[in-house]
């Protein structure tokens, strides 16, 4: 086993040898020792105390130990060093209030005196804007100028990133991206499904970390070795304690008493082989054999269906490179051989064979005891096992999930009869997997609303220095993942319940998707709160250089046309531009919406003024004059408002609202590595949340409330 620890201090044993001491404590409460030679050898001669190593451990003893891999984030990286809140936040999907409505067919059909007509619209960056219209890497840029402004040694693989330039010098944001930002924003309003969500199945180590106080648990992870097939599953002998039971020992270490222990076969790492751990630390072996004791404390048997379920997370999720736990992998780049080649070993290892050691979690009786009524409920062939969730973003309970599926009235036989609010003004084009909506001719339908590019007024001021190209070497944004259950899923309010994960185990289906993500608002983001310092991360291909940022104060201007809307359809599309209009005694300094590159780093917050409105009805044909105009606009917000739900419209404002003053960023955690202390993203995840989880998760009598309200602290 390994554990992860630092350096305490040096000093010499009994019988004279130089020992070096670490924080971490074994069973009996005595510190983890080992040689000063032992040591030197595996950190390089770094012997200072503090340094963040890792203990790999047989028996009573430590076999090796080595630096800690884990590489921190540098300060620079992330939005905030003390981020109090989440720079992004959800708004949550109630399916029963979704906002419908007959399809709008273009054959000039349909009921009512429907309204076209224009809408003339100011667009001003609050924060720096960056629409990055045009990307393109660092090697196909040109690299005289790279040099020149003082680039020239980042990476060839460095995201270059710059808006749409006029030859007079004027800015362009493309309709495209408007229309993205006015459609998410539509969508979570009128609560229709989420589209294009793309798919990830994800895994957790069920033994991540051990009961380290004594605590009565229902759960228990326990070494076996694996007798005999039956029945489709396998008989198992179950042994006492999950570290001190088994002995690892290399090619040249000497065995254990064959007395007391028997050899067996292990599969190390995912993989079987260590191309993985190789990939995160060059230094680590895998171990192809282990000694257990000669008796094992009882026999249990593996059943088929358990066992069925363990292939298929190796073969479905563990080994697979588009949706599973090989999908964009953080060490794919360190990686040995090929992906393809690495998920063939997951796969090749994955079968069971007699006398061979693997790990259960197993039930215990009321005083945590394992017994011969203890069952399987999850298992693996090496020590941190993965065991994939039995949901998905997508599924739940091997169905589509509900804020993903299309409403009944949308996936009829042929035409639609109903309409989600986002389809019914932008339209769609049918996706027999993400988006089965209308059959035959009634496979696609063109929007109602169509959006211009937006062009700034004049040439904007942009940011840094234009003998330097105005190139902005971004912070690393921190990329929000869905892998973190604790934000991207809906948890409990009442904090004595158990936490939502995307389902531990069979039977569990995990919670609900959190919602539609938009990113909170930071007003007060200057050029130095974006803009990366570390060499290092400057260099690197993990952010993006920016050029041509336009300044706080830039302002566009576009024109919104759109056709045959109903009036509460007029009425969403203004309260979408201007979220004030829905909110009491609102204000239009109040709302912001989020557009471009950045967003995480304060960057895009833009608000949208109605400068301009014409409109006309059908039956009529003439453009309203201004009084019968502003009664229509009147009238339209408050047929759109009769249609909505206040509990939906409240969170829809929160996610436009600009709060000042707050201040945000990705939660970080303190560790050491290299001796050093850093706060990382990593720290805050592993050792604030999953870890604390994967004991609460095994206890009789958890108590979640310390670890519920951390999260809500920063949701």
């Amino acid at each position: 086993m390994r554990i992860e620890t630092e350096i305490k201090g040096k000093f010499t044993s009994k019988n004279e040898t130089e020992m070096v001491s670490f924080v971490a404590k074994k069973e009996d409460g005595r510190n983890w020792a080992a040689p000063l030679k032992l040591v030197s050898k595996g950190t390089g001669g770094d012997i200072s105390v503090g340094l963040a190593v890792c203990l790999e451990i047989s028996g009573d003893f430590i076999k090796s130990v080595q630096k800690n891999r884990h590489q921190p984030v540098k300060a620079d990286s992330v939005p905030n060093t003390h981020p109090t809140v989440l720079p992004y936040g959800f708004v949550p999907i109630d399916i029963k209030h979704a906002v419908t409505d007959e399809p709008v067919w273009h054959d000039g059909s349909g009921n009512g005196d429907l309204l076209s007509g224009e809408i003339l619209c100011e667009l001003e960056a609050l924060t720096p804007v960056l629409p990055g219209n045009v990307r393109y890497q660092a090697q196909n840029a040109n690299q005289p100028d790279l040099q020149r402004w003082g680039f020239g040694e980042i990476s060839p693989e460095k995201q270059i990133a710059e808006p749409l330039r006029l030859p007079d010098g004027r800015v362009v944001i493309a309709g495209s991206a408007l229309k993205g930002m006015i459609r998410q924003s539509l969508g979570a309003l009128t609560s229709a499904p989420m589209e294009r969500v793309g798919e990830r199945h994800f895994t957790y180590r069920p033994n991540l970390d051990f009961n380290k106080f004594g605590i009565k648990e229902r759960y228990v992870v326990r070494p076996a070795r694996v007798v005999a097939a039956r029945d489709g599953g396998w008989d198992i002998e179950v042994f006492d304690d999950a570290r001190r039971a088994v002995q690892f020992v290399r090619q040249g270490d000497n065995p254990p008493s064959q007395t007391t222990y028997r050899r067996v076969t292990y599969k190390g790492g995912i993989d079987g082989e260590g191309l993985l751990a190789e990939a995160f630390n060059p230094r680590s072996r895998t171990y192809p054999d282990a000694f257990v004791p000669q008796k094992a404390g009882l026999q249990l048997h593996l059943p088929a269906e358990l066992y069925q379920r363990y292939l298929d997370d190796q073969r479905k999720v563990l080994s697979d490179d588009e949706i599973g736990h090989l999908t964009a992998h953080p060490n794919s780049k360190n990686f040995k051989v090929g992906v393809g080649e690495v998920a063939a070993a997951i796969r090749q290892h994955a079968d069971f064979s007699p006398n061979q050691l693997i790990y259960v979690e197993l039930t215990t009786d009321s005083q945590s005891r394992v017994t011969q009524q203890s069952k399987v409920v999850s298992c693996g062939h090496h020590f941190r096992y993965r065991w994939a969730y039995t949901s998905s973003i997508r599924e739940q309970n091997g169905q589509l999930r509900a804020c993903l599926t299309p409403l009944a009235d949308e996936r009829t036989a042929g035409k639609p009869e109903r309409l989600t609010g986002a389809r019914l003004l932008f339209g769609y084009v049918r996706d027999d997997k993400t988006n089965p909506v209308g059959k035959d001719v009634f496979e696609r339908l063109a929007g109602r609303i169509a959006i211009n590019h937006a062009v700034s007024d004049g040439t904007p001021r942009f940011l840094g220095d234009p003998a330097r190209g105005y190139c902005i070497p971004l912070k690393i944004l921190g990329q929000p993942k869905p892998s973190a259950w604790e934000f991207y899923l809906q948890q409990p309010t009442d904090s004595k319940n158990p936490l939502n994960t995307y389902g531990d185990l069979p039977g569990d289906s995990g919670g609900e998707l959190a919602g539609r993500k938009f990113y909170r608002h930071q007003p007060s983001t200057k050029q130095s709160d974006i803009t990366a310092s570390d060499t290092d991360i400057i260099n690197s291909d993990q952010a993006t250089l920016a050029r041509f940022v336009c300044d706080s104060g830039t302002r566009f201007r576009f024109s919104i046309r759109f056709a045959r809307l109903r009036l509460w359809e007029l009425g969403a599309l203004l309260a979408v531009l201007e979220p004030h209009l829905l909110a009491d005694g609102g204000k239009e300094d109040d709302y912001a919406h989020k557009l471009g590159l950045g967003r995480p780093l304060g960057m895009g917050s833009v608000r949208i003024t109605r400068k301009a409105v014409r409109i006309r009805t059908e039956k009529e044909g003439a453009f309203l004059d201004d009084s019968a105009q502003d009664s229509l606009l009147k009238e339209a917000l408050q047929v759109l408002q009769e249609r909505l739900n206040d509990d939906q419209v409240q969170p829809w404002l929160s996610a436009h609202r600009i709060v000042k003053g707050q201040r945000l960023g990705y939660p970080l955690a303190e560790t050491k590595v290299d001796g050093k202390r850093v706060q990382t993203i990593y720290a805050w995840h592993t050792n604030e949340v999953r870890r604390p989880y994967s004991q609460l998760r095994r206890q009789q009598s958890p108590d979640w409330s310390d670890l519920a309200g951390k999260i809500r602290s920063k949701r």
